[in-house]
């Protein structure tokens, strides 16, 4: 797969790393491309990559089950003992849990999705779920979590109304959810030659309240992501004001972004790294332009390429950190909004509809027909 790699070597990870950068990525998945060895799927053909439903690119990982059943996503053995120094570490992902259609209390759910990890020195029985001591909510997240330790169809509202208004039982892409973990825990007074650790993503589908015949739903992840640092790794945070929409619909003028960025690190955000990153319709070269500062109010726009241009692009921050912790909106550096720029014509009238930022909503497809609301 195109992003599905391990770094085993000291040289190759150094290799692989700017002198500035501080954070190592040690495994990135992304489900992208042929399917290669970096995780072991307990049941292939119930743990599959698929391309209906995906957070970033065009494929991700579905698990299913039948009932009573338990199904592992296991990614290879990660290795953090090749660099020296490292004090923090992540687990990040992507996901959807579109499972457990039975709202009850959480001892009675019939289906669970949670993430279990262990030391390859120690034995089978050691796996452990990781609850929350572990997850990392500075980013979003779930507070039921916290709770229960694991997720399911109701651990988001977004999840739960999708789960009881849907009549063909699968998501949408609007649905995934950024997650984080830190592992530091599975460290504590072991020495650098056993800093390595395994992870797993596992489905659980208990006997009580599982209602045979029915579609049990399925968890999607990708993007997932291990990390590592000598210094914390904090995500700056993304507070978009305004983007294309119907009230916000980009012209000839261009389309306007406002941002609010802030971070907890007392180095700050780097004024010069917000900016938003773009591909122009069919084109593979990926632009850059750069958000101006006011205080933590970052605007700019990025350019006009034409009427009926098709634009997708997010925006990036970065801190004054050596490890230059980075965020992004949407929160999956893979994922891309998108707009076509509209031909306008003065009209005082208020706009109508539903905000969106679907490019073809609310205009027709002739030009002299769209507005431009001033």
């Amino acid at each position: 797969m195109k992003k599905g790699f391990l770094f085993f070597g000291l040289i190759f990870v150094l290799a692989s790393f700017t002198t500035r950068a501080q954070i190592y990525e040690f495994y990135s998945q992304d489900f992208e491309g042929p399917q290669d060895t970096s995780y072991i799927p307990s049941d292939p053909s119930r743990v599959i990559v698929q391309s209906s439903f995906m957070s970033g690119g065009s494929h991700a990982c579905k698990i299913t089950h039948t009932y009573q059943e338990t199904m592992y996503l296991t990614l290879d053995t990660i290795d953090f003992s090749v660099i020296n120094g490292l004090n923090y570490y992540t687990l990040e992902f992507m996901h959807i849990s579109f499972i457990n259609k039975d709202n009850v209390l959480p001892s009675l759910r019939s289906q669970i999705c949670m993430i279990e990890a262990k030391r390859p020195d120690q034995s089978e029985s050691a796996w452990v779920p990781l609850n929350s001591t572990h997850y990392n909510r500075s980013d979003g997240g779930t507070t039921e979590f916290d709770l229960i330790s694991s997720f399911n169809s109701v651990s988001y509202p977004e999840w739960d109304l999708a789960v009881r208004n849907n009549t063909n039982g699968l998501p949408d892409n609007t649905l995934w959810k950024k997650e984080r973990f830190d592992l530091e825990q599975f460290f504590l007074d072991v020495g650098v030659t056993n800093r390595k650790l395994q992870i797993r993503f596992t489905l659980v589908v208990r006997n009580t309240g599982y209602t045979a015949g029915v579609d049990p739903g399925a968890w999607y992840i990708d993007d997932i992501k291990v990390r590592a640092s000598s210094d914390p790794i904090v995500t700056p945070k993304i507070n978009v004001i305004s983007y294309p929409d119907l009230l916000n619909y980009p012209s000839s003028r261009g389309a306007k972004l406002i941002a609010d960025v802030t971070t907890t690190v007392t180095q700050g955000i780097d004024e010069d790294s917000v900016y938003a990153e773009y591909f122009v319709g069919s084109d593979t070269t990926k632009y850059r332009t750069y958000l101006t500062a006011n205080g933590n109010r970052y605007e700019g726009r990025i350019p006009f390429f034409g009427f009926d241009t098709l634009v997708r692009y997010h925006i990036v921050a970065k801190d004054s950190t050596t490890n230059r912790n980075t965020g992004t909106f949407p929160k999956s550096s893979n994922q891309y909004l998108t707009y076509r720029c509209v031909r306008g014509k003065t009209n005082s009238a208020m706009p109508q509809g539903t905000q969106s930022n679907q490019s073809a909503y609310p205009f027709s497809s002739l030009g002299d027909t769209k507005c431009e609301f001033i």
